[in-house]
């Protein structure tokens, strides 16, 4: 870790907070009129960092100051900051402070690599609940549009509750219906988490969230702390317990804590990763190009379902970790393209404050005190000195390396699909994919986020072709009718998607 930057009053050396470009503040509302107007905040704060650099002052409604940052040294530099001491996602946890030391530490450890998310029983949720959904979406029929996007809610909020506790989440169901028609049926949880994500707003991450954020997320501090209470109802866990909820109890939390460990866990596990799926499906159903070429490499890998076997093999971690490149390049390209974060994040990413009433400095431009720096995605993700051509969505950027002395990313040139060893981690300048925010608060969870993602649209593509329904208007309708709120970009229409199964229409060769 960098060391904190100095705290000292501004020297003649640093160029006065003032100096910063930015857009024209009004009296009373600030530069906000355009963010509280906008559908999609984090297109304004794109176009904002694209005009006037990698350092940009922004005023905030309620008289707050903010600086965004899109140059991964600058990122690197305010993660030395001290953390928001009260990030909204307090408002869907109940935490009344970041997540306790003890138990970052024991999430990072039970799901920080393959192997370990693997363990924990995450990964195996994951695939079981996927194994329902493709049921379900089989006995939909050929030819009828499934709305996805409630039925990647589920699976994910399943593999959450179920994989990382061992409770009931009331998530994904078969039979009894037609989820063409009749959906996936309801849920209290999820109702409830979908709700307290809305009522954040987009702007909660930046310390703007909604008025009534606290009453809509009011109901999940129940769910949480039932949760809580049946875990420290069953005892000490056996040694042999590798899940979340084994290491959380281990951790030693207060009952608060716990419940709010739980909470995090939940929220982070659900959304964002059903989300950061649709956005993939819904790439992979926009390029039939790009879809072929994936299950080219899922037939090279004998993953894909054909007339003969008439199903998949089970897709395993080492599979997702390893041998899907292409489709891993798929994904983190996407989760690029598309704001999807940790609920209370959201679209700003890991947000950091200054909190010395000295002031502090980033990159030699002095901060006056109560300034948070945040570092959204969607503008780090869409800077081109950042990433070359930054909105067209290209998965090859990530298979080419990027030449050390160029701060852009990689040639644009297509590159081979590699069927073997992992997708380059460097689609772009070294530090400038940060999906899941930086620095010491980042999601200690991403690697599983990235391998369960991964596995689920490998499921999905190597039992099905897919394509988007004619209702969904193609990217353009999309667009027009996606939505921000405080876990990120949405799908404000749903994803109607059509599924033909592979076991239907030929071979592994026939993609």
């Amino acid at each position: 870790m960098l060391p904190a930057p100095s705290l000292v009053l501004p020297a003649a050396h640093l160029k006065p907070y003032t100096s910063l470009p930015g857009p024209v503040s009004w009296p009373f509302i600030g530069a906000a009129l355009p963010l509280l107007t906008s559908r999609r905040p984090s297109d304004v704060l794109a176009a904002w960092t694209a005009k006037y650099g990698p350092t940009v002052r922004v005023a905030l409604p309620g008289g707050k100051r903010a600086v965004l940052v899109t140059s991964p040294a600058l990122i690197a530099e305010a993660a030395a900051l001290p953390a928001v001491p009260m990030p909204a996602g307090g408002a869907l946890t109940g935490a009344s402070a970041p997540l306790p030391t003890a138990a970052h530490a024991a999430l990072a450890a039970c799901l920080g690599s393959p192997d370990s998310a693997d363990a924990a029983g995450a990964f195996g949720a994951t695939m079981a609940a996927c194994a329902s959904l493709v049921r379900c979406l089989v006995a939909a029929g050929p030819n009828a549009p499934v709305d996805l996007a409630d039925g990647l809610d589920r699976l994910a909020l399943d593999a959450a509750v179920k994989g990382g506790f061992g409770l009931e989440a009331g998530g994904l169901k078969e039979g009894g219906g037609s989820v063409a028609k009749e959906g996936f049926g309801s849920c209290e949880l999820l109702s409830d988490l979908r709700a307290g994500v809305a009522g954040l707003g987009p702007l909660a991450g930046l310390g703007c969230p909604k008025a009534g954020a606290a009453a809509a997320s009011a109901p999940l501090q129940s769910h949480w702390k039932s949760m809580a209470a049946v875990l420290k109802g069953r005892g000490p866990p056996a040694p042999a317990d590798k899940s979340v909820g084994a290491a959380l109890a281990r951790a030693g939390l207060a009952d608060a804590d716990l419940a709010a460990a739980i909470g995090s866990v939940v929220t982070a596990a659900t959304l964002p990763i059903s989300r950061a799926a649709a956005w993939a499906l819904f790439d992979l159903c926009s390029e039939p190009a790009v879809q072929d070429k994936v299950a080219r490499e899922l037939g090279e890998a004998g993953l894909l379902a054909h007339g003969e076997d008439r199903a998949p093999r089970v897709v395993t971690a080492s599979d997702a970790a390893s041998r899907l490149p292409y489709l891993g390049a798929v994904v983190r390209e996407s989760l690029r393209v598309h704001g999807v974060g940790v609920p209370g994040a959201g679209l700003a990413g890991c947000v950091r404050a200054v909190t010395s009433p000295e002031g502090a400095s980033l990159g030699g431009v002095f901060l006056p005190p109560g300034t948070l720096v945040a570092a959204p995605p969607a503008c780090v993700h869409g800077s081109a000195p950042n990433f070359a051509n930054p909105s067209r969505f290209s998965p090859d950027r990530w298979l080419e390396p990027v030449k050390p002395h160029t701060p852009k990313a990689v040639t644009e040139k297509p590159g081979p699909v590699l069927l073997v060893g992992k997708p380059k981690a460097h689609g772009g300048a070294p530090g400038a994919f940060v999906p899941f925010g930086s620095g010491p608060a980042a999601c200690p969870a991403q690697g599983a986020a990235l391998l369960q993602v991964t596995a689920l649209v490998a499921s999905l593509v190597s039992s099905f072709r897919m394509r988007l329904d004619d209702s969904m208007g193609g990217r353009k309708g999309v667009a027009a009718a996606s939505e921000e709120d405080g876990a990120g970009a949405r799908l404000g229409a749903g994803l109607k998607m059509v599924f033909v199964p592979r076991a239907s229409i030929g071979f592994s060769a026939d993609v």
